[in-house]
């Protein structure tokens, strides 16, 4: 996937990395409460080789969830900015232009919370709002030596 200033990102070319992978919509509120959580994350695990990234996961912009659903513009760049702007994220965040990989997760609530061990393996996955400390231990799990 793309981010959006036109970075690819692959999960292969994380292998050895633990990655925190958040499925968002910028107009969710659930998405906007956890964000310092996931912010949090990635100030705390960068220097650990910890990957965050974001991956839009719906298709309307900011204003859809103050509108009562009915403003269905489509989410921008500028969006994306705001939600960046606004909720201290500084890890990249994706586009899934035709929602392959939203699909092949499974998405269906927001958000849509994955940890990826440095193999590979997700060993969390999970839709809501979880604390730090719920993605701290699933994160120190990841980064434990393979015994």
């Amino acid at each position: 996937m793309k981010d959006i200033n036109g970075h690819t990102y692959t999960l292969a070319a994380q292998h050895g990395h633990p990655v925190v992978l958040e499925f968002f919509a910028v107009w969710c509120p659930i998405c906007q409460a956890e964000a310092p959580a996931i912010a949090q994350i990635e100030s705390s695990y960068a220097s650990k080789g910890v990957r965050v990234w974001s991956v839009l996961a719906n298709p309307y912009g900011k204003d859809y969830e103050t509108s009562g659903n009915t403003d269905t513009r489509l989410a921008q760049k500028s969006d994306m900015t705001w939600f960046a702007q606004h909720f201290n994220v500084h890890h990249p965040q994706l586009v899934d232009p035709n929602f392959h990989v939203v699909n092949e997760y499974g998405i269906g609530n927001y958000p849509g919370l994955y940890v990826i061990d440095p193999k590979g393996k997700i060993i969390f996955s999970n839709a809501g709002k979880y604390p730090y400390n719920t993605l701290a231990n699933e994160l120190n799990t990841a980064l434990k030596p393979a015994s």
